[in-house]
């Protein structure tokens, strides 16, 4: 026996790695992550199930083969505790109808904060409703763009309701701040506020700014509807606080306001701001639409200040605007060039 451990032993010592380079393996293959969800392989014929919180923070925790990217809530989840953005997702998610409730994030690190923190070209986000706990997303820093459902959308997000409240960062959407894939389809009932004294605090009830900065690449929404009050220091929109993409077929119900900011303060019942090359066509507004500061006030019951084209969009209400030079109306508040065809009063 001692021969054999004398000429044996070191394979022994060597054991425990061993096993732990067999768990690393499974695990970039899939098949750690496979066995912590309920169910399923990551394919679209056999999604993986997400029951539990715990399903949900190993999304965010364990990096998946591409290969593998269906998911499938299969009933309600409440999250404990605060909430660390699933970083960057291009998979597929399905909620299936169900809810994830009691979202908290206090964020005091992160640019992109939300349920997801970037939606890639091929993530998309499907039939799901994310409400946040009472704190909702707070963040001790400003230079951060939220939303609920994700910080930035570079796939689809389709179908998705979201509930509860969003505060600070200089940028803020009821779904997601960036925008440069497409939203259809959302309703957002939350309360939406981008706080600070600065030309770039903007908050929209769909989405914060509707392209990428970076990229100029732009978005697309189409068929949503803001029922929660937005507030910012710059720029606010029911659907969208700054459109250099498109929006189509949207409807705001909710209050629009925009007031404390030193200038270039602009709010619109759909849009802040509709800049060049840019299209909202076929929108509705019947929310309350304010602005006031020191220069250069404007806000309007369609869009604040208009630059690109504005077609088919009518508000049932006139903005009030207070600053010099300040401007308001029924649909626009300032028309600096672009076009503006078939838009008016909407009569209830």
């Amino acid at each position: 026996m001692a021969d054999i451990v004398s000429r044996y032993g070191w394979i022994l010592r060597y054991v425990p790695l061993l096993v732990v380079l067999s768990i690393l393996s499974l695990y970039l293959r899939g098949g750690v992550v496979e066995m912590a969800f309920g169910g399923g392989s990551g394919t679209e014929s056999d999604p993986y199930l997400i029951a539990t919180e715990a399903h949900l923070r190993d999304m965010a925790a364990h990096p998946l083969p591409k290969d593998r990217k269906h998911f499938l809530q299969t009933t309600d989840i409440a999250l404990s505790g605060e909430w660390s953005p699933i970083p960057e997702f291009s998979g597929r998610y399905n909620g299936n109808g169900h809810k994830i409730t009691d979202l908290t994030i206090k964020n005091d690190r992160l640019t992109y904060v939300g349920l997801f923190g970037i939606i890639e070209h091929d993530g998309e986000i499907r039939d799901l409703t994310v409400e946040t706990s009472s704190e909702g997303i707070s963040n001790s820093i400003e230079d951060v763009r939220s939303g609920i459902i994700a910080g930035k959308n570079s796939g689809l997000i389709e179908n998705c309701t979201t509930r509860g409240r969003v505060e600070d960062g200089v940028l803020a959407g009821g779904i997601t701040a960036y925008n440069d894939g497409t939203v259809k389809n959302c309703v957002n009932h939350a309360v939406i506020a981008s706080t600070g004294v600065c030309r770039y605090f903007s908050a929209g009830g769909i989405v914060g700014m509707n392209n990428d900065v970076l990229t100029g690449t732009t978005g697309l929404i189409t068929g949503c509807t803001n029922y929660g009050s937005i507030t910012a220091e710059s720029k606010t929109g029911g659907i969208v606080s700054e459109n250099v993409g498109t929006v189509e077929y949207c409807a705001n119900h909710g209050s629009v306001s925009t007031k404390g900011g030193i200038f270039e303060i602009y709010a619109g019942g759909v849009a802040g701001s509709n800049n060049n090359d840019s299209l909202i066509v076929g929108c509705r507004n019947t929310g309350a639409v304010s602005a006031s500061g020191q220069k250069r006030v404007f806000a309007g019951g369609i869009v604040g200040i208009n630059i690109g084209r504005t077609i088919d969009s009518r508000s049932a209400v006139d903005a009030s605007a207070q600053g010099e030079p300040s401007g308001h109306g029924v649909v626009v508040g300032r028309m600096y060039s672009g076009e503006i065809i078939n838009c008016g009063e909407l009569r209830q």
